[in-house]
């Protein structure tokens, strides 16, 4: 790997390569775009890519035949995907259950979903897919399902104003309880409740059976993250992003 990175010094000095290029031995190759690649990092037999928005991808070592850095390899659509200013919130992506980053071609017929994990103070405000506003969905997430062409996923978020916030952060508030539980509460009652990481997975689901005011959710089995929790009132549904650190 020292090597390999060596090398790869050298080719950067010389000429500026377009993209990092996986190649794994099912024959499959996963190209990024250099724009926005912070640093690559092999950690646990992983290669872990990490982007200066702050997403990371992780693939096992076992998979990998070869790293070549160089021009961008086409292997189906491409996805891009961003946050419109870069204010507000979050943005990830998984296709076919498997995580994503922007500048990264996915198989035609793969189904794509989009998760924003708004700040604090924040909303989603707009979609847009090819420039094109998606209608009636200011949600956390978009699917794009059977995928048939490249897309460019924006998601812009809104700030909410003073009286919104503060009715909000009086209905739910999202806290730690120990190193082993998150706890939940809402000042109303709390129909159901999940918990999603940032590619958009639920690792958490629960229903109350009776109407109740909290929530404890286990968390000592997951990894440190960011997370988005969601809770279902008589109201609608709240969400809140928390950090797990270990």
């Amino acid at each position: 790997m020292a090597a390999l990175l060596m090398m790869a010094a050298v080719l950067w000095a010389q000429e500026p390569p377009e993209a990092l290029n996986v190649h794994r031995h099912d024959g499959s190759v996963s190209s990024t775009l250099f724009d926005g690649l912070q640093n690559l990092e092999f950690l646990d037999g992983s290669i872990v890519v990490h982007l200066c928005s702050g997403a990371s991808q992780s693939i096992l070592m076992d998979d990998v035949r070869k790293i070549t850095f160089g021009d961008y390899v086409s292997d189906g659509f491409l996805v891009l995907f961003s946050v419109v200013d870069e204010k507000g919130g979050m943005l990830s992506a998984t296709a076919d259950g498997v995580e994503i980053f922007s500048g990264t071609s996915v198989k035609e017929g793969s189904n794509v979903l989009f998760t924003a994990i708004p700040d604090e103070n924040c909303e989603v405000k707009e979609w847009k897919i090819n420039g094109v506003a998606v209608k009636d969905n200011m949600t956390n997430t978009l699917s794009v399902y059977d995928v048939k062409e490249s897309l460019n996923v924006t998601v812009e978020f809104n700030l909410l104003n003073a009286l919104a916030e503060s009715m909000a952060q009086e209905s739910m508030k999202v806290y730690r309880n120990g190193e082993n539980d998150i706890v939940v509460e809402s000042t109303l009652d709390i129909k159901a409740c999940s918990l999603m990481d940032i590619c958009g997975r639920i690792v958490y689901q629960g229903v109350t059976g009776s109407m109740s005011n909290q929530v404890v959710i286990p968390v000592n089995y997951l990894p440190a993250g960011v997370y988005l929790v969601n809770i279902e009132t008589a109201k609608g549904n709240m969400s809140r992003k928390v950090i797990i650190s270990k």
